[in-house]
């Protein structure tokens, strides 16, 4: 109660916006609950200013940006969304951002609605519920991504009862800057 991050910081890391970069991917994680944040979350412009600046640096094929609350979701989850998301977005697209991986409403799905223009597309992964009984009405599930060249794909590991096993599967395919859904 005293410290709502304190478990995070003593088991993950003390960095609230931790980077990763790769030969194949830059991965920037972004604060988006502060305190007793319990709905949408927000970004703050330094924090959102980090992400940005260590993604539009990074020269890997894939960009991705990592937060708990989510920039785009379904209808129903409107009040649960970034506070400011189309800043955010608007910025993440300067940085060449192609995947964004949220979770907090314990529903899986993937879409590339983040970001929709004719010069680039954010894909936004969104992740169910693993170990929570949290379910939301479907099994505990994981996102697996995967990298391969030009494609990436977001394969839904669904619990079936004894172990997780592979679910529904979309795939995109980079073009130029622009992603689009495979068939």
């Amino acid at each position: 109660f005293l410290d709502p991050l304190g478990r995070y910081r003593a088991l993950i890391t003390d960095e609230p916006n931790p980077v990763y970069v790769g030969d194949t991917v830059a991965v920037a994680g972004i604060a988006t609950a502060h305190g007793f944040t319990v709905k949408g979350g927000r970004v703050t412009s330094s924090h959102l200013t980090a992400a940005v600046d260590a993604l539009a640096k990074a020269t890997t094929p894939w960009k991705v940006l990592v937060a708990h609350h989510p920039f785009v979701g379904p209808e129903r989850a409107t009040a649960d969304l970034v506070e400011d998301a189309e800043v955010a977005l608007a910025a993440l697209r300067e940085a060449g951002v192609h995947l964004i991986l949220t979770g907090h409403l314990h529903i899986s799905f993937s879409d590339d609605a983040a970001m929709r223009d004719d010069q680039h597309r954010i894909i936004s992964v969104h992740a169910g519920t693993c170990m929570s009984t949290r379910t939301r009405g479907e099994p505990n599930n994981y996102n697996r991504i995967e990298l391969d060249g030009d494609e990436v794909a977001v394969v839904v590991r669904m619990w079936d009862g004894t172990g997780f096993v592979d679910g529904e599967r979309k795939t995109y395919r980079r073009g130029a800057r622009v992603i689009t859904k495979v068939p």
